[in-house]
């Protein structure tokens, strides 16, 4: 099968001058290829083509130590929100790392319920 078109994105591949936001372009980047792929395996009848969206998809989140790096930063804070960029937390990028973190979890596994912390909201 012919590659995507994101395939072996990488943080060089951007030059806007701050690595931070070149890391940021990259994983944004596969990030949306990774919708994207979710989208085709949603709307897909074909059983084949249904696993080959979801293979892609799962090979652009970086699989496990992506996810599992995100669900120790959430684990560590009190109010479940971890720092995205030095200083700042940003709900909607928390969001896709839970997402990430729920569809690798045990279906077993009992949620996590934070406890806020008055002075971290």
């Amino acid at each position: 099968a012919p590659s995507a078109l994101w395939d072996g994105v990488a943080h060089d591949d951007f030059s806007t001058g701050a690595a931070l936001f070149d890391q940021e372009w990259s994983f944004g980047t596969r990030q949306v290829a990774a919708l994207g792929f979710a989208q085709h395996a949603a709307a897909s009848d074909d059983p084949a083509r249904r696993a080959e969206a979801l293979a892609r998809m799962e090979a652009r989140l970086d699989g496990d130590r992506v996810t599992a790096a995100i669900a120790r930063r959430v684990a560590a804070e009190p109010t479940g929100l971890p720092e995205t960029y030095p200083g700042e937390r940003y709900p909607v990028d928390t969001a896709a790392g839970a997402a990430r973190i729920g569809r690798r979890a045990p279906r077993s596994a009992a949620p996590r319920s934070p406890t806020p912390s008055s002075s971290r909201c």
